[in-house]
């Protein structure tokens, strides 16, 4: 047996087959369009996802589930403002649907609304259909409020992107702080924490500090030698730039970016610095 044929795409081809024979057979049901969208979200591919679940919705205008799936897949495609819509009309029709009230808290978040979003978080009940959408707004909200937070949890990265995404740099850079202190071991997060202070806060002695820090806990993790001497040459600094690049080339001679930055090295060789 081949090891791709237990594969999960295997079985999404097979049933997306046996979705379009029944399409083809029966057009009017339905519940052919729900699967085919199904497999499409899987997939990650939205714009077919789109078009075969706005087509259930049109055939089943009042159900409120296939709103929340559009509405997901709006957000998918970038129109939060859609979603938004989606949403509220789902929440109109069904005031306690869990999920989509969870949805909509993160939408109100994203927009800025902070105020609705966390009066809708606090009344929406948590599920087992909304529970990491919750759990993340819940981190994010103890961020904003400044409410002390113990303990890592997977949640705390989503919560770093919904603080991005909302804009909210400052905060993002403090929750990736309070990840590193209580992960130290955790050579992800400090790498996200310098390139929060250098693109998103514009920080850069801090963002040179915390990849100085990384270079020392995990001086086998070719990302902080490497991304320290991108932040040298962005700030038009060649000779430490140099200096990084050529000590990442001698320890890392198997990195993917090794011939790049080679190249580059070469380059500027013979250039004033």
């Amino acid at each position: 047996e081949s090891e791709t044929s237990g594969s999960p795409e295997i079985y999404l081809s097979s049933a997306e087959s046996l979705y379009l024979e029944v399409k083809k057979e029966y057009p009017g049901f339905s519940s052919v369009n729900i699967g085919l969208g199904n497999i499409h979200i899987i997939r990650g591919e939205y714009d077919s996802a789109l078009s075969y679940i706005s087509a259930a919705v049109r055939e089943n205008p009042s159900n409120y589930f296939l709103l929340n799936k559009l509405a997901f897949i709006y957000s998918a495609l970038g129109d939060d403002k859609t979603a938004l819509i989606l949403l509220e009309r789902a929440v109109q029709m069904k005031p306690d649907y869990d999920e989509a009230n969870a949805n909509l808290a993160v939408l109100y978040f994203l927009r800025n609304n902070f105020e609705r979003s966390y009066a809708l978080y606090l009344s929406t009940e948590m599920t087992p259909r909304n529970e990491k959408v919750m759990k993340n707004l819940g981190v994010a909200f103890s961020v904003l409020r400044g409410e002390e937070i113990n303990g890592f949890v997977p949640e705390m990265m989503d919560a770093v992107k919904l603080l991005g995404d909302a804009g909210l740099f400052e905060e993002k850079y403090t929750l990736l702080k309070i990840m590193a202190e209580q992960r130290p071991d955790n050579p992800d997060v400090l790498f996200d924490l310098a390139l929060c202070a250098a693109l998103d806060l514009g920080e850069v002695q801090t963002s040179l500090s915390v990849f100085d820090l990384g270079v020392k806990m995990f001086p086998e993790d070719s990302r902080f030698l490497r991304g320290k001497g991108l932040l040298y040459l962005s700030l038009g600094d060649t000779a430490n730039s140099v200096l990084m690049f050529e000590e990442y080339i001698e320890k890392f001679p198997k990195d993917s970016f090794h011939s790049d930055i080679s190249e580059f090295l070469e380059k500027i060789k013979y250039q004033p610095i």
